[in-house]
């Protein structure tokens, strides 16, 4: 089991290098709620066994975000939530605002959390390298806040659906 930030960034690595290399199987589905949220959601296995989830969607226009889950013997031990908004700015253009979340799990119990945020503006020409800007550790939400949202996407694993997710 993994109980050590350390365990869980080596376990990630191996998933990340079974991804990459295509060496995972992979089902997946699209959905639609009511045209105000919508999305696909991939589940990757290796020897049948569920490794990572992954969940791409856009709520209305001006929102999309893709969640990732990472999962060993059946219990999630890591997510990386990426979301961005946009909006118009004062003399044309667009500005995302980025907020990247990396959630560390153990005994379904967040152990430590990270955030990262960052603004691109498509008029400019300095916009920030993601890689280049820092975490922060932050206080962790409730375990419910990220162990609700998985437990929708693993409840839809064998049966996907083509409207709401739901509880």
């Amino acid at each position: 089991m993994l109980t050590t930030v350390a365990g869980i960034q080596e376990t990630y690595s191996s998933v990340m290098k079974q991804l990459e290399s295509g060496a995972m199987d992979s089902t997946s589905f699209k959905y639609s709620c009511q045209g105000e949220k919508g999305g696909t959601v991939t589940y990757f296995s290796n020897e049948g066994q569920l490794r990572l989830v992954v969940h791409r969607y856009h709520e209305y226009d001006h929102y999309s975000a893709v969640d990732r889950y990472f999962v060993e013997e059946g219990r999630l031990y890591f997510a990386y939530l990426n979301g961005v908004s946009w909006s118009f700015e004062d003399g044309g253009g667009t500005r995302d605002n980025v907020k990247e979340q990396r959630i560390y799990v153990v005994n379904q119990r967040p152990i430590r959390c990270l955030e990262k945020k960052y603004a691109i503006r498509s008029k400019a020409g300095d916009n920030p390298r993601p890689e280049t800007v820092a975490n922060k550790e932050v206080d962790c939400k409730s375990p419910a806040s990220i162990i609700g949202p998985y437990r929708i996407l693993l409840k839809y694993r064998e049966k996907g659906t083509s409207g709401c997710l739901s509880q």
